[in-house]
């Protein structure tokens, strides 16, 4: 027997041995998380943790969602008014809603755990940008923990890793699923792909659209990384399809509708709407500034190592911003249509760093600092600080509900919706208090009045009320993005609402202003006669006067706001009334104000949710 023959025979007998990957296929290699890592990881952390406590608030549509789940808790479905017979969906966000449920079940703090399950997720993620810089990317420690920094004190990332709403939990998963079907070395991992994709679908509804785009993403990626793809990512769709098609058929039996009624009142397109969803882009980068470094960041890509998997990064860093045009923008702070989109320029600023650092010390100490200024001007923000002038921002001026020249930074903005979410969390309670079960409140800003009141709302804005929310839009008539098809009160008055507006009043507020308590309450009276005058205004084009009246309550000394606030409302006269007899009433009452009497502050206690009285 030759030797050839005989080498032949004695390969036949061994194992075949698997062919590696080449060594520049980003989607192979593994660089393990060391001791050092976890250390530098948990100090990091820590700047994240300060940012998401200056943050640390609940805006007033996460009540929508809450009340959605303290009904679902409470065995009444998941319905925001009881007693209609076809309920509406105001939400899109299923999943966070019956999370948000099991916290209203077990009787805990909806203003409390949501926050700081959301904040977990933000911990959650940040890690995984952590270890996905480390091991995927094999940066080096000093660089992937700088870019780590650059996204944990970002101000939208803080002021979105709490507010109620499901914006992180959503980026979490998001990443989760881009992780499984493009990242993950080794191919597209299908039980965790398909699981991840459906709780990104279920968490909210553009979920699903996202998925979908990764797919093709995807299909390209692992092409192009020589991999084999087909089998894996057909068990991901099949687990997504088969779990959204169970929730789609209870939703569409339960609702009725094919999409969630939030997507009929924010819906339409136009070139107005387009131009406007280009201002909030153009707002948030003029604010922000570091999301312009994603340009030449995406050049970053551009090597034959990085092409597989840098393609749909560059892509979905640039996906968020046509999105948010596609959609005209949004009314909420620091550009929460965004945000999701930084995690992954995060990832490019990773790749551009590590190239300017290279392997050497000299080179460090220039990458270093680039990430250090790119950090420093991100944050800026946070503390209202900015490069670009209040001028030239106030150009790109989206929220047209205030006129330009009433133009907020985002900043201001946040510290807005903080401040309505207080106060209208104090009216909820007011009129929880002074109003029957079963009234009804005609109002735009919902969320928390209607959480603490539980009165049945009638929504101007059409979120929860299918009728307005499938009003025809008008381009003439828009307003702040998500808020075009708000309707009149007079579109409910057929429905005979108890209360048709309300508000909250400091009764001493010009005592803080050094004048004298005679001249406060009679500046409250002032106020008091201002309500009246509105109420008579005529592009009411109805006497409501002659079915509605002022009415002012106290609100216990105690609650958020500290002292003498009052409940002011525009209130339905009984039927068993007459007109003229509940004005002199009111206008007796309001006199006696003048005076220091006020015969309710006595019994404002009784009744009054969380009050020693109510806890009797």
């Amino acid at each position: 027997m030759g030797k050839a023959k005989r080498a032949r025979k004695k390969a036949a007998g061994k194992p075949v041995q698997p062919v590696k990957p080449p060594a520049d296929n980003m989607h192979s290699g593994s660089k393990p998380i060391g001791p050092l890592d976890l250390g530098v990881f948990a100090a990091l952390w820590i700047p994240y943790a300060l940012m998401v406590r200056r943050f640390w608030f609940v805006t007033d549509d996460a009540y929508i969602s809450f009340r959605y789940s303290k009904n679902w808790a409470l065995g009444n479905g998941l319905r925001f008014n009881l007693g209609e017979h076809t309920p509406v969906e105001g939400y899109s966000n299923f999943l966070w809603v019956i999370i948000c449920g099991v916290i209203e079940w077990l009787k805990l703090s909806v203003e409390f755990w949501p926050l700081l399950i959301s904040a977990a997720c933000g911990s959650v993620l940040m890690w995984l940008i952590f270890v996905t810089l480390r091991r995927r990317f094999e940066i080096g420690l000093p660089i992937a923990a700088a870019a780590t920094l650059i996204w944990a004190l970002y101000p939208p990332v803080a002021v979105y890793s709490t507010s109620g709403l499901a914006t992180m939990p959503f980026m979490l998963m998001l990443f989760v699923t881009f992780e499984r079907l493009i990242l993950r070395r080794g191919g597209i991992c299908p039980i965790g792909a398909g699981l991840a994709a459906l709780t990104l679908a279920l968490l909210r509804i553009e979920g699903l659209y996202w998925v979908i785009v990764f797919i093709p993403m995807a299909v390209v990626s692992r092409w192009m990384a020589k991999e084999k793809f087909l089998k894996p990512l057909l068990v991901a769709v099949g687990i997504l399809v088969v779990g959204y098609g169970i929730y789609y058929a209870w939703r569409f039996n339960y609702y009725g509708l094919p999409m969630p009624n939030t997507a009929y009142a924010k819906a339409g397109m136009s070139a107005k709407r387009l131009a406007r969803g280009l201002d909030y882009v153009a707002v948030q980068v003029l604010t922000q500034l570091t999301p312009l470094l994603m340009i030449p960041a995406s050049l970053f890509v551009l090597r034959k190592k990085r092409l597989a998997i840098g393609l749909p990064i560059v892509a979905m860093s640039f996906a968020f911003y046509a999105y948010a045009v596609l959609v005209s923008g949004d009314f909420m702070a620091m550009g929460r249509f965004l945000a999701p989109g930084w995690m992954f320029t995060v990832l490019l600023f990773a790749w551009m760093l590590s190239d300017i650092g290279g392997k050497t010390i000299a080179r460090h100490a220039v990458a270093l600092p680039v990430a250090a200024a790119i950090a420093v001007v991100g944050i800026m923000p946070a503390f209202d600080k900015h490069i670009v002038p209040h001028e030239v921002r106030q150009r790109f001026h989206f929220r047209w509900n205030q006129r330009q020249e009433a133009f907020r930074s985002e900043y201001a903005q946040w510290r807005f919706q903080k401040i309505n979410g207080a106060k209208w969390c104090v009216r909820g309670r007011a009129m929880k208090r002074w109003l029957e079960k079963d009234d009804q409140f005609v109002n735009g800003g919902i969320g928390a009045t209607a959480y603490y009141s539980e009165l049945f709302i009638h929504d101007r804005n059409g979120l929860v009320n299918h009728e307005v929310a499938t009003t025809p839009a008008v381009d003439a008539e828009m307003r702040s993005p998500g808020h075009d098809k708000t309707v009149g009160i007079k579109f409910f008055l057929d429905h005979k609402p108890e209360v048709i507006r309300a508000g909250l009043v400091e009764g001493l507020l010009q005592m803080e202003l050094g004048k004298s308590e005679q001249y406060a309450r009679a500046y409250f009276y002032r106020v008091l006669k201002d309500w009246e005058l509105k109420l008579s205004r005529p592009e009411f084009h109805l006497e409501l006067r002659h079915q509605y009246v002022v009415d002012f309550r106290p609100i216990p000394d105690w609650e958020v706001g500290g002292p003498n606030q009052y409940l002011i409302m525009w209130r339905r006269i009984p039927d068993d009334v007459a007109p003229a007899a509940a004005w002199a009433d009111f206008e007796r009452r309001a006199r006696q104000y003048r005076v220091g009497i006020d015969e309710n502050r006595k019994i404002m206690d009784e009744g009054y949710p969380g009050s020693p009285a109510s806890a009797d």
